[in-house]
């Protein structure tokens, strides 16, 4: 679960486990001067956050079975899914949608390596003749 906090990871473990919306946020957040209908409302909410995610994915198109996955491709679906979001006002989707197509197109190096011109495809042209 990329993008999610370390409580919102545990707090989906224990309702996984149970199966209890409040005894699963009980165990992982302070809700001391809540009321139990906000801490249902609360965990409810962020169920509805996995769901939707969930929904998305499934409703994604699946490379054929020994298909060939093109970076053109990729981008297009990546636009695709960060459009939708977008029009349903998931902009934190949309945000890591358009994150992921930067990384695929190799905007985003690895942090321990710079990253190079070349590596981006941009390449120096030769000067023109006149421009000398």
């Amino acid at each position: 679960m990329a993008g999610w906090t370390e409580k919102q990871r545990q707090f989906m473990a224990a309702y996984a486990a149970s199966g209890d919306v409040i005894g699963a946020y009980r165990a992982v957040y302070v809700v001391d001067r809540m009321t139990e209908e906000a801490i249902r409302g609360r965990g409810e909410a962020l169920l509805a956050r996995v769901n939707e995610v969930e929904r998305v994915v499934a409703e994604a198109p699946r490379p054929v079975r020994g298909g060939v996955l093109t970076l053109e491709a990729h981008l297009a679906e990546l636009e695709r899914l960060r459009d939708r979001a977008a029009a349903a006002e998931k902009f934190s989707y949309a945000i890591q949608a358009e994150v992921a197509r930067g990384k695929a197109a190799g905007l985003y190096g690895d942090r321990s390596e710079p990253v190079s011109e070349t590596s981006l495809g941009v390449v120096q042209l030769p000067m023109r003749k006149d421009d000398e």
